[in-house]
């Protein structure tokens, strides 16, 4: 057996022959983006890719590194395209925007009292412009009908995680996240005046806070019914006045409809917070920080790593992904990602395109900044 030390040193001796032609091809890449934009040729060809990969697992001596080699020439070949896009993508900032108008109309999902309404106020800094809606759909419908800017719909809760609908018309419809805003979630027990937890038979409010309040309703033995929203399920017990009736709903919907809190807080994780977005058809002129995507993916071996590899060699930092079963078609998936940055700087441009090119379906679902908690 050699020894490690002479091992190591043909692995020297052959690193110093890889770099330099690395180097040599890391120009020609140059040249090749130079010659590409000058005559409006696209940076990706898959059809090309097929072609350097095979020519280089034939001229193998040892057909046992075929794989590696693959790995291997496709890495290169994808730091090559970055740098390509690097070379052609413009300094300009070509998305459509508009100034933000805190003044312009509201729609949330809900009604006055709903965790929702409180985010749109604490985001906006009022209700004066706000309309409820029933539904999410029905918000998103104000925004497209011209009835509504913006709308504000939860999209996570860090106890139940994210609320799918809302996810799947971002993606059915042309609409854009362009805030988000955190809100804290108390839950509370609330019923009408006097009643007393001993009294209640029946909990009804949404099935999300039921589901966050789980233990503690499972604990009292109540039956449960779902409701469309907590304030609305709110306003319900205040109609029935019936003390055997509560709702799961925040204090402030408790006050607004005169009812008694019974118990508080009553969620099962006390640090509960969903978070808010704000969306309307086109991106703002805030200053960004954080960047959504979303984009689907065949199913072949290291297409999700290849996308990955884009934003970590730009730098860029992927704070949440998650994937999602494709509506049309249950067997493949669709995955979205959360992005720190903005889409004016040529590094998120360059990752942008890059990943587009990688994935199919590929959608920019928002520019926003970070809301606080």
């Amino acid at each position: 057996m050699r020894e490690l030390e002479d091992i190591r040193k043909d692995i020297d001796a052959a690193d110093a022959q890889i770099v330099p032609l690395l180097e040599e091809r890391m120009r020609a890449s140059e040249d090749v983006a130079a010659y590409k934009k000058a005559h409006g040729m696209p940076i990706f060809r898959p059809e090309r890719e097929k072609q350097v990969i095979a020519r280089a697992v034939d001229r193998l001596g040892d057909k046992r590194f075929a794989g590696s080699i693959e790995d291997i020439m496709t890495s290169v070949m994808d730091v090559g395209k970055l740098r390509q896009l690097e070379i052609v993508t413009d300094a300009g900032d070509a998305i459509e925007r508009e100034s933000f108008d805190a003044d312009a109309p509201i729609a949330y999902q809900g009604t006055l009292g709903a965790f929702s309404s409180q985010a749109a106020e604490r985001y906006f800094g009022t209700l004066a412009h706000a309309t409820a809606y029933p539904t999410f759909g029905a918000v998103i419908d104000a925004i497209d009908s011209g009835d509504a800017k913006y709308g504000v719909l939860p999209l996570e809760n860090s106890t139940i995680g994210s609320v799918v609908e809302v996810y799947d018309l971002l993606g059915a419809k042309s609409m854009y996240i362009v805030g988000e805003q955190w809100e804290q979630i108390r839950h509370a027990l609330v019923g009408v005046k006097g009643a007393r937890k001993s009294d209640v038979r029946t909990v009804y409010s949404k099935a999300e806070a039921l589901a966050q309040c789980s233990d503690y309703l499972q604990s009292g033995g109540w039956e449960q019914i779902p409701y469309s929203n907590t304030a609305l399920a709110a306003r319900l017990v205040a109609q029935k006045g019936d003390k055997s009736i509560a709702a799961v709903a925040s204090e402030s919907a408790a006050k607004l409809y005169g009812l008694d809190v019974i118990d508080s807080p009553i969620n099962d994780e006390k640090d509960n917070f969903t978070r808010f977005i704000i969306v309307a058809k086109k991106l703002t002129d805030r200053d960004a920080d954080k960047v959504t995507i979303s984009f689907g993916l065949d199913n072949e071996k290291g297409s999700l790593y290849r996308v990955l590899g884009v934003f970590a060699r730009l730098g860029i930092n992927m704070s949440k992904i998650e994937s999602r079963p494709d509506k049309s078609n249950p067997a493949k998936y669709y995955f979205v990602a959360d992005l720190e940055g903005n889409c004016s700087g040529t590094g998120m441009k360059c990752a942008l395109e890059a990943a587009r090119s990688l994935s199919h379906d590929f959608k920019l679902l928002g520019e926003y900044r970070k809301g606080n908690f």
